[in-house]
């Protein structure tokens, strides 16, 4: 229930998508824009095959705030002509539109209560271990939480960098550096 069929959606005219839940209840959607538009390539970063992340708020002006502060280091910006005042909508600074995998911060659809998951988490590059501290420096300034402090993550490989916090309603992300510094 709830669970819309493969074709065009609301949100743009070449938005061709599906939407189904694996057995734990997450919500995965897979994204095809019919026009050909695809995800942005950066300097110093690898190519990736998220459209974008959607995460669900019960304050926005409070979750906006947080956002701002914590995606500014790892090179996010607002995009004010994709934000509204029912959700904000972030964004690599230097693309247009949704060229990018982008981050949408907004209630949750059919207005049932927010609720974090538990085993997931949303990791995003960041430009250098510099960025992945001042990331969490601007969760913990924020009311975000800490789930793990800026540091090596050697288990995972040689260079891995990483940081991982909650924002106030309990979404868990990760800002992580791989390169050598």
């Amino acid at each position: 229930p709830g669970i819309r069929n493969p074709g065009i959606q609301k949100y743009a005219p070449d938005y061709y998508a599906a939407y189904v839940r694996d057995p734990d209840g997450n919500k995965l959607q897979a994204v095809c824009y019919t026009n050909g538009r695809g995800n942005g390539r950066r300097v110093g970063y690898t190519g990736n095959f998220i459209s974008h992340i959607t995460l669900g708020c019960a304050d926005l002006r409070r979750e906006r705030s947080f956002y701002q502060a914590v995606l500014t280091p790892l090179g996010y910006a607002e995009l004010p002509e994709a934000s509204n005042g029912d959700g904000a909508t972030f964004g690599i600074e230097g693309y247009e539109g949704y060229e990018t995998p982008v981050i949408f911060v907004q209630p949750t659809f059919h207005n049932k209560p927010v609720t974090r998951g538990n085993g997931t988490h949303t990791a995003l590059h960041a430009r250098s271990r510099n960025a992945v501290q001042q990331f969490y420096a601007a969760a913990q300034a924020n009311g975000g939480t800490c789930e793990g402090p800026p540091g090596l993550r050697p288990h995972y490989s040689e260079h891995y960098y990483a940081a991982y916090v909650r924002d106030a309603v309990g979404n868990k992300l990760q800002a992580v550096y791989r390169g050598k510094e």
